[in-house]
């Protein structure tokens, strides 16, 4: 067991059985607790998910980021402040900041124990951990490396510091990291008689200088546990460890994960993955230091080692170093053979951990881009930063936003959660109207909101501001205040003419482009097929839709498909589709994704994607991942903004997501149905919430939405 899990059952009262047992009810003042539960015995639990309130369909559905792991004294005034929401979702372990389980273990718990019906979740890195944070049963092999060069000098035994000759030094970097003030952190190991790393006999070691001109580096020996160790000259091998942070003043260099199924194995037969799972199980099965939370959301979970942030620049040529993913000291990307082992190894693991935790946990991960993970069936859901990404204040991705979380929503593991972390990367200038498309996109997406940018207090006010649309305003509700949604959300551009006159697929194939020989178009009856020719699973298939007249600055596009699994992939994973339009130019499209289940992705273009408003003729280009075979259905294209609007029990979410006003009429909308706005907060919005009736028609201004009260 170790120092901060038998702190924290001390701190406590459990005595290591697991919470079954009598010690952490009588410590925060339960005698008895007695709730149902059916799950797996071996991953028995207290809260079943079904009594969550954020799990409900009552909306708006919101809780409360990363705030909460901001934990204070006394207990009950932070637990006050969390106790407004639907629950709360932040860091209790140091992974990567060091300090949390001081309290937020303990606090996190008691939470849990008074409000069983509020969702409480782990904020985990997903890509790395501090070296120094429950590596133990870590083997040196585990971690990604860079490629490394040859030791050209014997080291000995016991040193302190040691300069060290290698081969090449380029291949070490000083002043790195996310604020360029660390050096390396260096795994050393010997060489096995066919020339290739064996990390079974290693040593990790810290850069503290480096002399490119002679090739020599010199290092802080026996770090992070090891001891330090001889090696032979020639026999022996120097490499960096893949890193990415520090996130912040107690965080530090984390070493990155080595997913790949070609990865090395400890002494057990055990890889990188096997050992993460072991230690998340050990986390959260019973007897574990967060037992009682409802699940774990990984912060990035990426499949391919060119898509890390912390990575990407290393593939732009020249570079000297790259990940060297099967440790055999050459650089790679984690693909062999054109399967993506890295990502095989990613799947794995997510498929495992799922299978550990049981079906009464929530396992998440980021999703907001087209290389986050897509473990669709075996995660509940995904996270979305900012929305439909923090660099897009503009709201430019709209259609993607929705696509990822519909289709997230459609395929997901139930229970499903999917949710918007709602902040904007950097400091933009962001007009309140776009704050509350971001929560209108929660609504219409059957998505959650997670509260991470807050409006300005009111004067007085002590706690947490809350955004006014969350909690029905100066009614003061708890989220859920509009009830059931009584339908799907609707797509307005749908009531105007089809701009392809109700042409079936199979019947435009006659206006299809295709220049590539390797793709063929064929029509199934109204039906178009798609299918690559040569098989090379790399490629993506293209088409066009040429010459579609466009009588407005707004064109917004439905296509509903299904498609074969690509062979290169796992099954769970979806193929990733694009659909870009060109106008005075081409715009590089938004995303979705395609598999075997039928599903609508929606694309909204206007100006913001090089549609002219001169009525010059559109070109649609569509990209499909892969080269086995998808069928389009159905395929509309209208002059008109992606407006949408959704009707729930106790009120109505307006959206306008269109670089200019939109008016909505209430009545052919919802016929003599009476409406009236928030009233809000003096510090938010009064005048857009202030508490009037709405009738007949009204205008949202650009890149806007509205919240509205049912009046019975």
């Amino acid at each position: 067991m170790d120092q901060s899990r038998r702190e924290f059952l001390k701190k406590t009262g459990l005595t290591g059985a697991g919470l079954f047992g009598t010690g952490i009810m009588g410590c925060i003042g339960i005698k008895s607790l007695t709730v149902s539960c059916t799950a797996n015995p071996k991953t028995s639990c207290l809260f079943p998910l079904s009594g969550l309130k954020v799990l409900e369909d009552n909306y708006p559905r919101s809780f409360f980021f990363r705030m909460s792991e901001t934990t204070y004294e006394p207990y009950e005034t932070w637990e006050s402040d969390m106790n407004r929401l639907s629950g709360i979702m932040g860091k209790a372990l140091e992974e990567e900041k060091r300090g949390l389980e001081k309290r937020n273990p303990e606090y996190f718990t008691r939470f849990k124990i008074n409000h069983p019906e509020q969702i409480v979740i782990l904020h985990y890195a997903g890509n790395s951990r501090l070296p120094d944070y429950r590596t133990e049963k870590f083997h040196a092999g585990h971690w990604l490396y860079f490629n490394g060069a040859t030791i050209l000098s014997d080291l000995s035994a016991g040193e302190d510091v040691s300069e060290i000759r290698v081969s090449d030094a380029r291949f070490f970097k000083m002043n790195m990291g996310r604020y360029e003030d660390e050096n390396d952190d260096i795994g050393l190991c010997e060489l096995e008689e066919n020339g290739l790393p064996d990390w079974n006999r290693s040593e990790q070691v810290k850069l503290l200088s480096l002399d490119l001109e002679n090739n020599i580096i010199r290092v802080k020996r026996a770090c992070y546990g090891t001891a330090a160790r001889s090696f032979k000259s020639g026999k022996s091998y120097a490499a960096a460890h893949a890193c990415e942070g520090p996130w912040g003043e107690t965080s530090g260099l984390m070493w990155m994960y080595n997913f790949s199924t070609l990865s090395p194995r400890d002494p057990e037969g055990k890889n990188c993955k096997d050992r993460l799972v072991e230690d998340l199980l050990d986390t959260f099965l019973p007897g574990g230091i967060l037992e009682l939370f409802d699940g774990i959301e990984f912060d990035v979970l990426i499949e391919n080692l060119r898509d890390q942030p912390a990575l990407s620049q290393y593939y732009r040529p020249g570079s000297y170093r790259m990940p060297d993913s099967n440790a055999d000291g050459q650089p790679d990307d984690g693909v062999f053979n054109g399967v993506n082992k890295f990502g095989e190894g990613v799947m794995q693991f997510a498929r495992e951990l799922r299978e550990g935790l049981g079906d009464n946990r929530l396992i998440l991960a980021d999703g907001m881009t087209d290389f986050h993970i897509r473990a669709f069936g075996i995660l509940n859901g995904i996270e979305s930063e900012g929305w439909p990404i923090g660099n897009d204040p503009k709201i430019n991705d709209w259609s993607g936003g929705i696509n990822r979380h519909m289709f997230w929503d459609k395929n997901a593991r139930e229970p499903k959660l999917n949710f918007i972390n709602h902040r904007w990367w950097g400091r933009p200038d962001v007009t309140i109207g776009v704050e509350r498309l971001v929560m209108a996109a929660c609504c219409l997406t059957n998505s959650a909101h997670a509260l991470n940018i807050r409006p300005k207090a009111e004067p007085g006010q002590t706690q947490t501001p809350i955004w006014d649309e969350l909690v029905m305003g100066q009614a003061n509700h708890k989220p859920g205040w509009l009830g059931k949604p009584l339908g799907p959300t609707r797509c307005l551009a749908m009531t105007k003419p089809d701009l392809l006159k109700g042409l079936s697929p199979g019947q435009l194939i006659v206006r299809m482009q295709n220049d590539d020989p390797d793709v063929s178009l064929s029509a199934e009856g109204n039906i178009l097929k798609i299918e690559g020719q040569n098989g090379e699973s790399g490629k993506a298939m293209e088409f066009y839709i040429s010459n579609i007249p466009c009588p407005s600055e707004d064109m917004t596009v439905f296509l509903t498909m299904h498609g074969e699994t690509t062979a290169v992939r796992s099954p769970e994973e979806a193929r990733l589709i694009r659909v870009g339009a060109k106008g005075r130019a081409y715009h590089r499209g938004m995303m979705s994704y395609v598999n075997q289940k039928s599903f609508q992705s929606g694309f909204y273009f206007n100006s913001a994607h090089n549609i002219s408003p001169d009525k010059t003729p559109v070109t649609l280009k569509i990209e499909i991942e892969g080269p086995e075979p998808v069928w389009i259905s159905d395929i509309k294209i209208y002059a008109h903004p992606d407006a949408r609007v959704r009707e729930f029990e106790n009120g109505i979410v307006l959206a306008n997501p269109a670089p200019h006003p939109y008016t909505f009429d209430l009545q052919s909308l919802f016929g003599h149905q009476r409406f009236r706005r928030l009233k809000g907060s003096s510090e938010q919005d009064p005048v857009t919430n202030d508490g009037s009736k709405v009738e007949g028609k009204v205008e949202l201004q650009k890149k806007d939405a509205l919240f509205l009260v049912r009046v019975k």
